[in-house]
């Protein structure tokens, strides 16, 4: 067996001589020994191949650096989209502000995580805000080159912006972008959409359809209660219910709507929310 020889701490070492004392184990290199093979059994073996320092595939046919970026997108705060036969319901959760006279300060027009992209559509994101904020601003070139923002083609929007993230997992000197999307709108014909981008730029086509840290928890419950032929309001409703805790959580969401019968775009205030949860 080749000869490993390391230098403990002092503290360490008393800890070590406690551990002999009880009987754990006969000598310290027995512990050290032991220490090494279980915390080497606990690294990944990917990561000796280096199969996820860039976007390649790995033996078994995944692209890690995809599946960390996924993870970090996880951990954001909850984004929630619903579709109905006559309208969207796109809701946020922000986090609380340290102070209330920096509320106004930490959400205006370019830093608010829902971003309404033209009349009839609008993007929402969770995970690294840096990494959002670097699609939702492609997404307005796209809208810019057209225009008639108004007329623009929600599907045309979604492939472009599906291709411009998965850019990013083909090039090695890039990292994948930590950060997913819910793209909620209008298409040419008036009707409803709603899509999924993650990281990788897989588009998902869904009705409805939670990002974040709580989006199991959070989309279990609504789909136990979500119908095809829910009203705007009613899946107003549902949202905010399955999201908030208490009135006080109220002042922590962000609510937009989408109807479709008036074409109008709006963000519902505390009042509104709180006549939602109530009713």
């Amino acid at each position: 067996m080749p000869e490993l020889r390391i230098i403990i701490p002092e503290n360490m070492e008393k800890t070590l001589d406690s551990l002999i004392r009880a009987g754990i184990a006969g000598n310290k290199a027995e512990i050290v020994r032991s220490a090494i093979t279980q915390y080497l059994s606990s690294v990944p073996t990917a990561w000796s191949k280096d199969y996820d320092l860039e976007s390649v595939f790995s033996p078994d046919g995944r692209i890690l650096q995809v599946e960390y970026a996924t993870i970090a997108s996880e951990k954001g705060l909850l984004s929630l989209g619903i579709q109905t036969k006559n309208g969207l319901v796109l809701l946020k959760r922000k986090s609380p502000a340290c102070h209330p006279d920096l509320s106004a300060l930490r959400y205006n027009e370019y830093t608010r995580p829902l971003q309404k992209l033209s009349k009839k559509i609008e993007i929402s994101m969770t995970g690294i805000m840096a990494d959002g904020k670097l699609v939702m601003k492609k997404a307005k070139e796209i809208l810019n080159q057209n225009t008639k923002n108004e007329s623009v083609d929600i599907y045309s929007l979604v492939e472009e912006l599906s291709f411009f993230l998965h850019k990013f997992t083909l090039n090695k000197d890039l990292r994948v972008l930590g950060a997913c999307f819910i793209i909620g709108g209008f298409d040419l014909t008036n009707h409803p959409k709603l899509f999924l981008l993650d990281p990788s730029g897989s588009i998902h086509e869904t009705r409805v359809v939670a990002i974040g840290n709580e989006r199991e928890k959070i989309t279990k419950e609504i789909l136990t209660k979500f119908s095809d032929e829910m009203s705007l309001e009613e899946s107003i409703q549902l949202a905010i219910r399955s999201t908030v805790v208490d009135n006080d959580d109220l002042e922590n969401i962000i609510v937009d709507i989408i109807d479709g019968k008036t074409g109008n775009f709006k963000e519902l205030n505390l009042e509104e929310k709180m006549a939602f949860l109530r009713s």
